[in-house]
């Protein structure tokens, strides 16, 4: 059996965590605005590119870059196709949830 190295250790956590965070910058749930939301508020910045409950929710976009992001720093798996396989799933159950109806 062959174990990961302390570098490709590092990496997969790190992945991980930025995925998990992304998850929750971005998530919402029992209708409570996401935390991106309360985030965004507290720096000052907006939300919504449009106006409130208009336009492009900023952190969901956001949410969507730092899932890219980790995806790029899972290393790859011996047989070559590692993340790939789930990442865009993900994204897409994600953007899916956007689209449907609450």
């Amino acid at each position: 059996m062959h174990l990961p190295d302390k570098r490709t250790t590092l990496r997969r956590i790190s992945a991980l965590l930025l995925a998990g965070f992304a998850l929750w910058f971005g998530g919402s749930w029992k209708g409570a605005p996401c935390p991106g939301d309360r985030l965004l508020a507290a720096l000052g910045l907006p939300a919504w590119s449009v106006g409130p409950g208009e336009g492009l929710h900023l952190p969901v976009l956001l949410s969507l870059v730092l899932l890219a992001v980790a995806s790029r720093i899972w290393p790859p798996s011996p047989n070559g196709r590692g993340v790939q396989l789930w990442v865009p799933a993900l994204i897409l159950l994600v953007l899916l949830g956007m689209l449907l109806p609450a």
